[in-house]
């Protein structure tokens, strides 16, 4: 584990979380910057695995990655049974869910007034 005197960069920090899910072959990783309307994180990462132990390992990886950058969430929920998984990085809440659950919540047309930027194994793409 890496030892920091401050945090990362909020930039930083996203691309770590995208790159931990994307390298467990997460699917629509996207970050919404809701640092102007929420009083509790400054963005959600969402993606999407294809099933309960798919989104448990995609999980672990990210908070895997947290602590080897000297960033430990501060919680985990929903590993068991896995449908929908929040991770608390604090700055950062990570959803991790299945394809229908993401479907239900629809939390990207939930906060679709905010910037956000998505993310695939080759780039990095920012949308309004």
């Amino acid at each position: 584990m890496v030892k920091r005197a401050k945090p990362l960069p909020l930039p930083a920090k996203l691309q770590a979380i995208a790159d931990a899910a994307l390298d467990k072959k997460a699917e629509g990783v996207v970050s919404l910057d809701v640092h102007d309307v929420s009083g509790y994180a400054d963005a959600f990462l969402i993606c999407a695995g294809s099933h309960s132990k798919h989104n448990q390992a995609i999980a672990d990886n990210i908070l895997r990655r947290l602590k080897d950058e000297g960033e430990a969430a501060l919680g985990a929920e929903g590993m068991d049974p896995g449908q929908w998984i929040l991770i608390d990085a604090g700055d950062v809440i990570v959803h991790i869910f299945d394809e229908p659950s993401r479907q239900h919540y629809n939390l990207e047309q939930l906060w679709n007034d905010v910037p956000r930027v998505y993310y695939d194994h080759d780039s990095v793409k920012a949308a309004k």
